[in-house]
């Protein structure tokens, strides 16, 4: 979690940050896995919605909030799909789809 406070530059906004990966860690993970079926790519896509959330931390009013917890949903969704593309786009498939 501490590269993804590098990536802010107050207390406060390192704070909320802090609390919304505590709270949403689980479920940006289920997202991503439900999406893409692959623990790594999944683990690949929380990464990537972890960094976006950092970055526009701002934007996160009340942590606890509907309307955070779906930002959270759609932003690790957006970020499975674009490893889905990237994936296609080299024609890489894992191991599990070459069965």
């Amino acid at each position: 979690m501490l590269c993804f406070l590098t990536l802010i530059d107050n207390e406060e906004d390192r704070s909320k940050f802090e609390s919304i990966y505590l709270e949403y860690r689980s479920l940006i993970y289920y997202c991503a896995e439900q999406i893409l079926q692959n623990s790594h790519d999944a683990e690949d896509a929380a990464q990537d919605a972890l960094v976006q959330i950092a970055r526009h931390i701002g934007d996160f009013k009340d942590v606890r909030s509907d309307a955070s917890r779906g930002l959270v949903i759609l932003i690790a969704r957006q970020k499975a799909r674009d490893i889905c593309r990237a994936r296609a786009r080299k024609g890489c498939f894992s191991l599990e789809e070459r069965r």
